[in-house]
């Protein structure tokens, strides 16, 4: 988790920092496989103690919250997978992703709304072209 993740300097600016295109979700992940292929290394201090309200900025944005973190593990996947697992991975992130949260989302203390997933699966099948292109989740070009 990106909640708190540490670099140096000139890491990041050897790999051009975060890839834009990741809005919130999967830009630490990204870029530390994007280390890990120059052969560096990254470490998880077991020892360090942070804080960290998941979900806070977010809280109140079930749909948009659940669009955004779909859409950056389809382009996470477009970018870093080959094409038959990108693909494959694309085909469960778009039928049986939806389909499970909508019956998880009727299970008491699930978390989220039917109508909140439905919203988001449908924010993503609209994004999908522009997710496709390479583009970042909100439409700009990278």
């Amino acid at each position: 988790m990106g909640a708190f993740f540490l670099v140096r300097r000139t890491a990041f600016e050897a790999l051009g920092g975060f890839d834009e295109r990741f809005f919130v979700y999967f830009e630490e992940t990204d870029f530390a496989r994007r280390m890990r292929s120059r052969g560096w290394t990254c470490r998880y201090l077991a020892g360090a103690s942070v804080y960290h309200r998941g979900g806070g900025a977010s809280e109140q944005a079930g749909a948009e919250r659940l669009f955004y973190a779909a859409a950056s593990r389809i382009l996470y996947a477009r970018k870093h997978f080959g094409p038959l697992a990108a693909g494959a991975f694309l085909a469960s992130a778009l039928t049986l992703e939806p389909a499970f949260r909508i019956i998880a989302s009727v299970l008491p203390r699930a978390g989220g709304s039917p109508r909140d997933t439905a919203r988001a699966y449908s924010m993503l099948y609209r994004a999908l072209p522009r997710v496709l292109r390479g583009m970042s989740v909100d439409g700009r070009a990278a």
